[in-house]
């Protein structure tokens, strides 16, 4: 039987979407030196999901190709492990 290494990460995401991105960072290089495969980051990890209005979303909003984004996607690469995380994305008008 394979056995997979799964850790989930818990942090408090606050509202500065630069430290979270950091924090998602160091959480991913730390459950992989423990010998994790699968990273599990908490829900929202870009930004909390308390808008003060759909501008306020957009701006913090992570976009496809975006630095959130590839940032994260190159430390999993980089440490050879699968993530799941969610996120406020933007696509075109849409926000989800």
């Amino acid at each position: 039987m394979n056995r997979v290494r799964v850790a989930a990460a818990q942090f408090t995401v606050g509202s500065d979407v630069g430290a979270n991105l950091r924090t998602c960072v160091r959480m991913v290089a730390s459950a992989a030196g423990r010998g994790a495969q699968v990273v599990v980051l908490p829900a929202y990890c870009n930004h909390p999901a308390d808008f003060v209005d759909r501008e306020h979303a957009e701006r913090v909003a992570c976009r496809a190709g975006g630095e959130f984004l590839e940032t994260i996607a190159a430390a999993a690469a980089e440490h050879e492990i699968y993530l799941k995380l969610h996120v406020t994305l933007a696509d075109g008008d849409r926000i989800t």
